[in-house]
């Protein structure tokens, strides 16, 4: 049982909740610079220390056969266009998994 007075800060519920759910959480600004939670560097098998954040990583680990036609997932993403669904990643040592995402465009949040 998890006691949350006092116990676990705000800074420690993420990663208690990305491990248990198998989650991970990304976001990115209209500039294209993103942020990875650890639970999304954990899903793709990368390591935070070595893997930069970007949109590239991510399409070049999509299995190829799971990539949506003509539009990178950068574009799809800036054209506020919702991407959900499951597809297969690439893990650096050559592992498919099976991921289930999501994403949704929030806009005005600081």
């Amino acid at each position: 049982m998890l006691d949350f007075e006092g116990s676990i800060s705000l800074a420690d519920i993420l990663p208690f909740i990305e491990e248990k759910l198998s989650a991970g959480l990304w976001r990115s600004d209209v500039a294209g610079q993103m942020q990875w939670s650890r639970g999304f560097y954990e899903l793709l098998g990368l390591d935070p220390r070595l893997a930069t954040p970007s949109y590239t990583e991510i399409e070049r680990r999509i299995h190829p056969d799971d990539r949506s036609g003509t539009r990178s997932f950068g574009e799809r993403v800036s054209n506020r266009l919702l991407l959900e669904g499951e597809f297969r990643i690439i893990r650096p040592n050559g592992t498919l998994r099976w991921i289930y995402g999501r994403t949704e465009t929030l806009c005005g949040f600081r």
